[in-house]
């Protein structure tokens, strides 16, 4: 599997991350501007969190059936738009994935608790500058 751009969601799994609704814009993404069709791949690790309490068991199915739909619906012979991770990694694993992600989505809880700035990871090694991940906010008050 390739893609172009690579977008990463290192997260718990629960409620504040917004991790069903960050993929539900990557589906509209895909259906609304067919040209990032196997040009963008999101890779999302969902570590389990409260894995006994019956509201984040049915967390963890919705974002599994999110995660299904988009790739059932976009997936090709060469590309799958989403992959998950459903599973605690440790350091150096998480550490190669920022590393190969061009972008870094935030969490709801960061832009619930910092509403005039929201953080936008991105790598410039594809575009020749920087060599590591900058922070780049956009002001919204």
């Amino acid at each position: 599997m390739s893609c172009e751009h690579l977008a990463l969601g290192v997260d718990r799994l629960d409620y504040t991350k917004g991790i069903v609704e960050r993929l539900m814009a990557i589906e509209y993404l895909l259906e609304e501007h067919p040209w990032h069709r196997e040009r963008l791949t999101i890779v999302q690790i969902a570590a389990p969190s409260r894995t006994r309490i019956p509201s984040y068991i049915d967390l963890r199915r919705q974002v599994k059936e999110t995660a299904d739909r988009i790739n059932q619906r976009y997936q090709t012979a060469k590309w799958k738009p989403v992959i998950l991770i459903e599973r605690q990694c440790n350091h150096e694993q998480v550490d190669r994935w920022y590393r190969a992600a061009d972008l870094v989505p935030g969490d709801l809880a960061a832009r619930w608790n910092e509403p005039c700035s929201q953080g936008v990871y991105c790598r410039a090694r594809r575009r020749g500058r920087g060599s590591g991940a900058e922070q780049v906010y956009r002001g919204c008050c």
